[in-house]
């Protein structure tokens, strides 16, 4: 409220019997006291105008820019409740809407990408079930002498262990030192001897040792057992083999020695301009690279194909091409070419490092005294991937000749799948290299044909 003169001098000071200096000066004092609480209340007087002039041009800059009717009713709504109320459902109906027009296009895309990338067996599909098993592992692990090993406790994609804690492909776990009583058969090679079936009890190896143990009495073989450990490797090399044989699987002391591959070191004779032979191998194999942690949040992510294929174009692409596929295989080398015999060279037998890596595996294993049988590989043209097909050319062949050379050379008994009847329907689709569960029952068929005389050299195994 506004303080006067007229007011101050009319208020009943108490002053009647004072001298009139004193009255004077006092109403003077209260004067100067109300001027100042006057010029205050003028000042926020003023600042009130001030912001209220801000906020109404505020708001109609706003309602002019946006042409929007919700200035106009947040304006209104003050003054009605009615209104006001309207606002809101307005406002709620379009949230909802928003919501629902977002939720529609997510799952459309969901569906596309789903449809379109995430069709079975192909690299997006085989992360995103990677991804979701609980406590997934990569299947491969690093390590520094041999390179890379099978995950110890690694599962498939329906969570049943595949690797035991020496990284064999099996749920069982083997004694070191072997007992005399066991008889025990070292299967090597790479993916075709692990087995790209869903459980390793569909492998060829695990097939072999049930019939065994089924024939082990009939047999009249001098072992209460038969263990048959399958150390095959994805991408395995005949490189790898001969360094996992010398530095680990000979401690396993393996009376027999299976050697089953020739199809990954085929890529060392690849045709493309830029590739140079090298026999240590450095010019077409990757080191292999360790997958990041599997985080619930990524397990969250991955529930989404939309996600699932972020995370595998992003987070995992450089660890899981050379994991899940053989796309890029190719891995040049330029300033590390050592070897000058060119390409030419390596189709020669001194020069060739599958004929000589398998060569010094299978010295290593005799000089042990023990025995080997070697297997060689069937595809299916027919089945396999055109990339594949160009880079593998006739490498398959080349390594099967050079296996049966090394058999005739050390007289040592071989078994040639290709005598066998592995039809189209034994493949895997869009595969041409692995083949499916029944293609394992064959394989194992043929390959327990040549083992028999082998533990069991006697006329009656023969007849």
């Amino acid at each position: 409220m506004a303080i006067t003169l007229s007011k101050i001098n009319e208020a009943p000071l108490g002053l009647e019997n004072k001298p009139s200096v004193v009255n004077n000066f006092r109403r003077f004092k209260i004067y100067i006291c109300a001027q100042k609480k006057l010029n205050i209340e003028r000042q926020h007087n003023r600042l009130n105008r001030s912001i209220a002039l801000s906020v109404n041009n505020s708001i109609a800059c706003l309602s002019e820019k946006a042409g929007s009717q919700y200035f106009f009713l947040f304006l209104a709504m003050v003054e009605n409740k009615h209104l006001h109320q309207c606002f809101l459902m307005k406002i709620f109906k379009n949230i909802a809407l928003s919501i629902l027009v977002i939720g529609l296009v997510f799952f459309a895309i969901e569906f596309i990408v789903a449809k379109v990338l995430f069709k079975e067996d192909s690299y997006y599909y085989h992360i995103r079930k990677f991804v979701l098993i609980p406590n997934a592992t990569s299947e491969f692990t690093p390590q520094v002498f041999l390179n890379y090993i099978t995950t110890p406790g690694h599962k498939n994609f329906e969570g049943k262990l595949q690797i035991n804690t020496a990284g064999l492909r099996s749920r069982n776990e083997y004694a070191i030192p072997k007992k005399d009583s066991t008889l025990r058969i070292l299967f090597l090679g790479g993916s075709t001897t692990y087995g790209e079936v869903d459980d390793l009890e569909m492998a060829f190896p695990y097939i072999i040792e049930t019939q065994l143990k089924e024939q082990l009495a009939a047999l009249k073989l001098p072992f209460n057992t038969i263990e048959c450990l399958n150390a095959g490797l994805g991408s395995g090399t005949s490189a790898e083999l001969l360094n996992h044989y010398q530095l680990k699987y000979q401690y396993f002391n393996p009376d027999l020695v299976v050697i089953h591959t020739g199809i990954n070191d085929g890529l060392a004779y690849a045709n493309t301009p830029d590739y140079t032979y090298q026999p240590d191998y450095h010019t077409f194999k990757k080191t292999m690279q360790p997958l990041p942690a599997i985080t619930p949040f990524i397990r969250n992510v991955s529930k989404s194909y939309i996600g699932s294929a972020l995370l595998a174009n992003t987070l995992f692409k450089a660890q899981l091409q050379n994991n899940f596929t053989n796309n890029d295989f190719l891995h040049y080398h330029n300033n590390l070419k050592w070897f000058s015999g060119g390409n030419d060279s390596m189709l020669i037998p001194q020069y060739n490092a599958f004929y000589n890596n398998i060569s010094s595996l299978i010295n290593t294993i005799l000089f042990q005294q023990k025995k080997v049988l070697l297997v060689t590989e069937v595809v299916n043209e027919k089945y396999m991937p055109q990339f594949l097909k160009d880079m593998l050319g006739n490498g398959v062949a080349i390594n099967n000749n050079f296996l049966l050379q090394i058999a005739k050379q050390q007289n040592i008994p071989l078994c040639n799948l290709s005598n066998y009847p592995f039809h189209d329907t034994l493949f895997i689709a869009d595969d041409g290299i692995h083949v499916n569960e029944t293609g394992e029952v064959v394989k194992a068929k043929a390959i327990l044909k040549h083992l028999l005389p082998i533990i069991n050299p006697t006329p009656a195994s023969k007849k």
